[in-house]
């Protein structure tokens, strides 16, 4: 299967409206300056609710050190706190992890695929915000990077959040037992890059002035860098359309 190609084209069917500033900056982490902190934060998010959790998820995952993982952090603005957290990784270049949970259905073979994990969120208001725009983050990404399709995966209730945005049950229901995160059942859920837009403005979804309407400096994601670390294209010019 070829590479994907990236895209430079606007992201949304409708343009920016507004510029807004936030209160923190979404970023590409460097993994040397900023895994130990993104591990502190999981280790202490997924620890309120999964205590049995907090101390494994002190050290790195494999996925965190593969040199094609890409790992997106929210910072506050005023303190330089971590706010917030997600990884992601591609199958351009080798199998993703959760294929080797459950064999994925035909919609997805060969297909550029990105699986989305791990996102974490402190609490309070900051936390509430960082979330959307981690989400817009991704998005982003996923279409600048020509990629097709965006997989997440979700336990109750935190799967009424991706219900919400559109994100289709890729298994018809299936409950997968994830030993990452304790057997704690979850759902795998998928969202097609492509039309993402389109249902979003057809739903009304409340969020989509945030993401497609409003211009926001602080999301300051180098899509060059994440192209070139999602489909391992170091050192090789970009192909565009």
């Amino acid at each position: 299967m070829p590479k994907p190609t990236a895209r430079i084209s606007h992201p949304y069917g409708v343009a920016f409206e507004k510029r807004e500033e936030l209160p923190f900056r979404v970023r590409i982490a460097d993994p040397k300056e900023d895994l130990n902190r993104i591990l502190e934060l999981r280790s202490r998010a997924y620890g309120r609710h999964l205590p049995e959790m907090a101390k494994r998820l002190e050290q790195a995952e494999p996925d965190d050190l593969r040199e094609d993982a890409l790992l997106l952090i929210a910072e506050s603005k005023q303190t330089g706190e971590l706010l917030g957290s997600i990884r992601l990784v591609t199958n351009v270049s080798r199998p993703l992890s959760i294929e080797h949970e459950t064999p994925l259905p035909a919609q997805f073979q060969h297909r550029h695929l990105l699986e989305a994990r791990r996102l974490t969120v402190c609490n309070g208001a900051e936390g509430r915000m960082t979330t959307p725009a981690l989400i817009k983050a991704i998005y982003e990404v996923s279409f600048h990077c020509g990629l097709d399709v965006v997989l997440i995966t979700a336990r109750h209730p935190v799967d009424r959040m991706y219900r919400a945005m559109q994100f289709k049950d890729a298994l018809d229901g299936q409950v997968l037992l994830l030993p990452d995160v304790n057997n704690v059942p979850h759902r795998l859920f998928y969202m097609e890059v492509a039309t993402a837009d389109s249902t979003w403005r057809a739903v009304n979804w409340p969020f989509y002035p945030f993401l497609a309407r409003t211009w926001h400096p602080d999301i300051a994601v180098d899509f060059e860098l994440a192209y070139q670390r999602l489909c391992q294209y170091v050192g090789e010019p970009l192909r565009v359309t």
